[in-house]
């Protein structure tokens, strides 16, 4: 298991941001069913994680992915907000206490 620590105030919070990678990355090219069934396991997680949250969890192939996709990932505007919510997807996949 990985944890990210997620970011809820400002312009982006972080599972607004992960939903749009997870749904829209490579769409260009096309996702097949397989990598569809990959990305709806990310989807699960963030629909599981319940207000109050500070933190969401991922199985580690799930976490590798997201990873993988958001390094990928191609965004349309710079700003300091969402590059801290790419770091803590990028940096923070540690696992979780308890």
């Amino acid at each position: 298991m990985k944890s990210i620590k997620l970011i809820s105030g400002g312009p982006f919070p972080s599972i607004d941001v992960i939903k749009t990678i997870v749904e829209r990355s490579g769409a260009e090219k096309g996702i097949s069913p397989a990598e569809m069934r990959k990305r709806i396991r990310i989807l699960d997680s963030l629909d599981a994680v319940k207000e109050g949250d500070d933190r969401v969890d991922f199985e580690d192939a799930d976490y590798e992915l997201l990873k993988s996709l958001t390094g990928q990932f191609k965004f349309n505007i710079a700003h300091r907000d969402l590059l801290a919510v790419v770091d803590a997807i990028e940096f923070s996949g540690v696992k979780p206490e308890g």
